[in-house]
């Protein structure tokens, strides 16, 4: 192998390795959106399967329906021949003893009228079978379109209600706070965070102690405000309409008057009874 087919099998070899790591990277981040959109494109995925097998029902019940009434056109044309036969063998007896030639049509005319008759039996019963399945298809079809905007109201429902950039810290210091690590010396708890603007009003808070103590807004010692008047806009995580949604500055301050304990704080931030936020801050 000479050198210039070298360096081309080796330029090939770079450039595989450039588009498979290209390939990783864009998997890699399309990973979670993915996830996301796979619940919604099942659901509709199954809702189109549904539609196109009750548009068949419907076509085959259709087309089930004219041949049931040509069927039933036909035994009727049939019955009446069948009559009219009758009355010519009667008339026929009178007139002549020969008969042989009616009896025949007589006798074809029966096979064919049972013949239609359990055709049209099994048409009827085929009929009822679709007219069923039509039935179980529609049904199945509304549970899916529910079940999809239970979804849709959940996924929009998760994204309205979502805190944002936490930061926690023990602090102590009157004047001016120091932020500490160990229990000891920690006389505040102090968690800052976001919110959309709208949630604002109606926060609530728990603070769970290592010990399993809850701290509740009835405490005195546990107090929060707006600082200033900062808000950011923010783009919606939501993947039904990516509105731009107003973000506030939240500050939660616990103000302990006993000595804290060692050990991990779980604190919990509520709106409405609803819990949209969990940050958890371990002293020494």
């Amino acid at each position: 192998m000479n050198r210039k087919s070298t360096y081309q099998l080796l330029a090939a070899f770079t450039g595989l390795a450039l588009i498979l790591i290209l390939a990783i990277l864009n998997a890699k981040n399309s990973r979670n959106l993915k996830a996301e959109e796979l619940l919604s494109k099942t659901t509709m995925t199954e809702k189109g399967i549904l539609e196109k097998d009750l548009a068949k029902a419907k076509a085959d019940y259709s087309s089930l329906k004219q041949a049931s009434d040509l069927n039933t056109g036909l035994l009727k044309e049939t019955a009446t021949k069948l009559s009219d036969t009758e009355n010519r063998i009667s008339i026929l007896t009178k007139e002549n003893g020969s008969l042989l030639a009616e009896r025949k049509e007589m006798s074809r005319l029966k096979d064919l009228k049972a013949d239609l008759e359990n055709k049209m039996s099994m048409l009827t019963g085929e009929r009822d079978r679709l007219v069923e399945e039509n039935g179980n298809l529609q049904v199945a079809l509304n549970n899916l379109e529910k079940e999809k905007n239970q979804l849709l109201a959940q996924i929009e429902k998760t994204n309205l209600y979502r805190s944002d950039n936490f930061l926690a810290t023990a602090t102590r210091g009157k004047k001016t706070e120091r932020i500490v690590v160990r229990a000891t010396r920690a006389k505040k708890l102090n968690l800052t965070f976001e919110v959309p603007g709208n949630l604002a009003e109606n926060l609530s808070f728990k603070i769970v102690t290592p010990d399993g103590k809850s701290i509740t807004p009835e405490d005195r010692n546990l107090s929060w405000h707006f600082p200033g008047e900062q808000r950011n806009i923010t783009a919606s995580l939501s993947t039904l309409n990516g509105e731009f949604v107003e973000s506030k500055p939240v500050v939660l301050t616990y103000n302990a008057q006993e000595k804290l304990v060692k050990g991990e704080y779980r604190i919990q931030i509520l709106t409405d009874g609803i819990a949209i936020g969990t940050c958890r801050l371990m002293v020494r």
